[in-house]
């Protein structure tokens, strides 16, 4: 970790991370499906192990890719390394368990994202001195990553990875916010909100859109009583 910073290219850094993330989150996935005692397959606890180990891997990662290159490379992963990857024709998802492999792919970097700008941009405004330096910043790249996330699921992008890992990175991002940063959704442009809501309800995610309507301000207050009536 401490050499992270030493190379000088840091988007070569930021995609070597990330693919041994999701390497790891198939292997974990692929072990969940491998022919294992029936008690451990039918049950909850090698899943929920699975899971756990996959939060650990890409807490570790966020960790590496802050004190790789700071503000600018989690700036890059938010824009345009993130993006990029989702947009790209994902590779095979070799072993026993294909679909699990997804989710957890999907499930790994939206933990990566999201606790990469926390560990960078933290969770609320601590400061006068926080909010002029960093909240304006982290406002227009939540802001433009959930514009991505809304007009992939409006059908105006086409995804070169699969669906099962689209939906369970939307789905785990979006519920990491409501949960766990509830102070960065004000801060998203209300059209934003409203567009990736609607998305959230046509995949039959009601309450997790309500929340995060719920989280966005007065601004929002309109779209809250008509998502209830």
């Amino acid at each position: 970790m401490r050499s992270c910073w030493l190379f000088p290219d840091n988007i070569f850094v930021c995609e070597e991370i990330l693919k041994v993330v999701i390497e790891r989150a198939h292997a974990l996935a692929n072990d969940c499906g491998s022919d294992r005692p029936a008690r451990l397959r039918s049950g909850c606890m090698l899943l929920s192990s699975a899971s756990s180990s996959v939060e650990q891997t890409a807490s570790l990662a966020a960790t590496m890719l802050c004190h790789a290159g700071g503000v600018n490379l989690i700036r890059l992963l938010y824009e345009h390394i993130l993006p990029t990857l989702l947009l790209s024709s994902g590779e095979e998802k070799l072993g026993s368990a294909g679909q699990v492999c997804s989710m957890f792919e999907g499930f790994a970097l939206a933990y990566v994202l999201l606790l990469s700008g926390t560990g960078i941009w933290g969770v609320g405004e601590t400061s006068p001195a926080y909010t002029s330096i960093y909240t304006s910043k982290r406002q227009r790249v939540v802001d433009r990553h959930l514009g991505f996330m809304a007009k992939v699921m409006e059908g105006n992008i086409v995804l070169g990875c699969g669906e099962a890992t689209w939906r369970a990175y939307v789905l785990c991002f979006v519920g990491l916010l409501v949960d766990f940063v509830p102070t960065w959704i004000p801060e998203v442009k209300l059209e934003t909100l409203q567009k990736l809501a609607s998305g959230l309800r046509k995949w039959h995610e009601g309450d997790l859109a309500l929340s995060l309507l719920e989280r966005g301000g007065p601004k929002a207050i309109t779209l809250v009583v008509e998502s209830l009536l």
